[in-house]
């Protein structure tokens, strides 16, 4: 009887220890692969990265230049307009030299028999272009030797414009400032356009205008009488930008 009770315990004792072993544990159970956590880090590392890119890219294509014209000074369609300046581009620096030809005492022209010696960087522009209120920024290096030029008044002074290149040869020409007004070799050039003139908006077509930088001798008359044609120097052309007004 003992025996018996005694191998009816055990058997018990086995069977509950059976039981125990194979239940489930829960902690192992709701724990997530051991490469859940760094996969998760490194797909929000990538979209991370990704946004920055993104974003970046989006300032530099849509910011302050989004609605600027860059006029690239190796363009070919930069020329003298017909007027008395040799235009040199130099693909080493990336400039337009534009060089005078300030002995010419005169200058007359087929409308004009006393027109006014200049020295013009000119470029062609296609339509349709509207550059009403446009604002030009012209960075220019400009000869020491021209800035100390004496004369009535003396040096030079540069105007910026626009034209139409067919009859009426209708435009604007604005913010003329002399060399006394240049403190620096190196001078910021700014102009804006006016917002009332027409003429500034461009129809559509090929080369239906012109915009640019005139050079005009600030003495075409000197209180010694005559022109001065003493002048010496090149004025160089870094960048030509023009800000369009926003639509």
């Amino acid at each position: 009887m003992l025996q018996n009770l005694l191998i009816a315990l055990l058997t018990i004792f086995l069977l509950s220890g059976c039981l125990i072993d194979s239940s489930p544990d829960p902690d192992a159970q709701n724990s997530p692969p051991a490469n859940t956590d760094d996969s998760s880090d490194e797909a929000d590392d990538s979209d991370d990265a990704n946004d920055n890119d993104n974003t970046d890219d989006a300032d530099d294509t849509h910011g302050d230049d989004s609605n600027a014209l860059v006029l690239s000074m190796g363009d070919s369609r930069w020329n003298n307009d017909g007027r008395e300046s040799t235009l040199e581009y130099r693909d080493d620096d990336d400039v337009l030299v534009i060089i005078p030809d300030f002995t010419r005492v005169e200058c007359p022209q087929d409308w004009d028999a006393d027109a006014r010696c200049m020295y013009v960087a000119n470029h062609t522009v296609d339509g349709p272009l509207d550059l009403r209120g446009s604002h030009f920024v012209v960075e220019l290096e400009i000869s020491q030797s021209i800035l100390d030029n004496g004369g009535d008044p003396g040096g030079i002074v540069l105007v910026a414009y626009v034209q139409e290149s067919n009859a009426p040869w209708e435009g604007a020409w604005t913010c003329a400032t002399d060399n006394q007004a240049i403190e620096s070799t190196t001078f910021t050039y700014e102009c804006t356009m006016p917002e009332d003139n027409d003429a500034l908006n461009l129809a559509d077509g090929g080369d239906v205008g012109k915009v640019g930088l005139q050079i005009l001798r600030g003495d075409i008359e000197n209180s010694a009488g005559g022109v001065n044609n003493d002048i010496e120097g090149t004025i160089t052309m870094k960048s030509f930008v023009i800000h369009l007004t926003a639509d």
